[in-house]
């Protein structure tokens, strides 16, 4: 039986990103760093009367270094430029002479396999347009699959990277959206045999006297009544997979829509009595084949549990908690926009989060590695 795999800790992560080529086996091991494709010629090296910061990167169109002449051939090399401040490190190219200074690209550059990679976006000219290093990048990813509260993450990064509160909030979304494509092509729930409680939750917010926002952010004037988000989610009680939907409404239509897309054929669905669950038995695929649901209710106003089925949504009711705290808590103002991809990552989480692996960091780098392939 393999030993299970473990997250590296704080000191193990700076050990690591401290170190520059520990940082590139650590980031190629999970498929997140660019290796050169050419041979570093003889002639680089230790060339004499060159400087001794001169390292080569591989051809400027393996690694992608100027878009504006994708089949340039010529070798990318650091070297120093002089300039009335003084020598400035510099990348080259031999052949269609394109510059890029360190200060902006170096960490670009490292991680650069063509426009698609996680560590090198590009602007509408075609230049590499990441200011972080992939250190603090790394940190972001860090910290959130950690769970550390928004507060003490934007502080440390303001202390550790000068970081701005606002490129923080965009880089913790771009990090949520990664998992996006990866549980689209999830199976659907459940099967013959396999439980699915089901339940409805407004993610209703505290005001006093109706002031204030909730966790839409939807900007309504301050008279409004406005109660928040309904939210649809859904459990396999075997595999603990938790599935959650914004939704607009909760009637039939909406929620039998979700429950034919996300829950197999042949499954138990366990649910209170709410009137729109009704059509669970006649739900049909888009064939029109009948789902073959088992459908089992209990009525919370007289028992959590049936005492004559055991049928009850406890596991449902449960995570509302935690997904009112993760959703709410501090820092977080939580936007209308934004809730879907917090619901994803919620969803995410619930397959690979602290309370299912050891190695919630690493899932998330393979999940990069797997989006933005080097």
């Amino acid at each position: 039986m393999a030993s299970p795999r473990y997250d590296p800790n704080l000191a193990e992560l700076n050990r690591i990103f401290d170190d520059p080529n520990k940082e590139e086996e650590f980031l190629r091991q999970l498929g997140l760093s660019a290796t050169p494709n050419a041979v570093r010629p003889a002639r680089l090296e230790s060339a004499p009367g060159r400087p001794s910061n001169n390292e080569y990167w591989g051809i400027c169109k393996d690694v992608k270094f100027n878009p504006s002449f994708p089949d340039c051939v010529g070798q990318v090399v650091t070297y120093q430029r002089k300039t009335a401040e003084g020598r400035r490190p510099q990348f080259r190219c031999s052949g269609c002479r394109k510059q890029l200074s360190q200060l902006n690209g170096s960490n670009v550059l490292r991680g650069l396999p063509g426009q698609g990679s996680f560590f090198a976006f590009t602007d509408r000219l075609g230049r590499p347009n990441v200011r972080l290093t992939r250190k603090e990048i790394m940190w972001l990813a860090f910290s959130l699959c950690k769970d550390m509260p928004v507060a003490l993450t934007k502080e440390l990064m303001r202390r550790e990277f000068a970081l701005s509160k606002q490129v923080l909030t965009d880089w913790r979304n771009l990090l949520r959206e990664v998992v996006q494509e990866e549980l689209r092509a999830r199976p659907p729930l459940g099967g013959p045999n396999q439980v699915v409680q089901v339940d409805e939750c407004l993610m209703r917010g505290k005001r006093k006297g109706n002031r204030g926002r909730l966790l839409t952010g939807d900007g309504v004037t301050r008279s409004t009544v406005d109660k928040g988000p309904w939210v649809f989610g859904m459990v396999c009680v075997e595999t603990k997979e938790v599935r959650l939907f914004k939704v607009d409404a909760q009637d039939a239509v909406t929620l039998g829509e979700k429950i034919t897309q996300n829950i197999a054929p042949g499954t138990t669905i366990h649910s209170d009595e709410w009137a729109a669950y009704n059509c669970i038995p006649n739900l049909v695929d888009a064939a029109g084949s009948s789902m073959n649901y088992v459908w089992k209710t209990v009525n919370h106003t007289n028992n959590f549990v049936d005492p004559n089925t055991g049928t009850h949504t406890q596991n449902i009711e449960s995570f509302w908690q935690k997904a009112r705290r993760r959703l709410g808590r501090n820092g977080n103002k939580v936007t209308s926009d934004l809730l879907e991809c917090h619901l994803l990552w919620l969803w995410w989480l619930s397959m690979n989060g602290r309370s299912r692996c050891k190695d919630t960091f690493l899932r998330l780098l393979e999940a990069i590695a797997r989006q933005y392939p080097a």
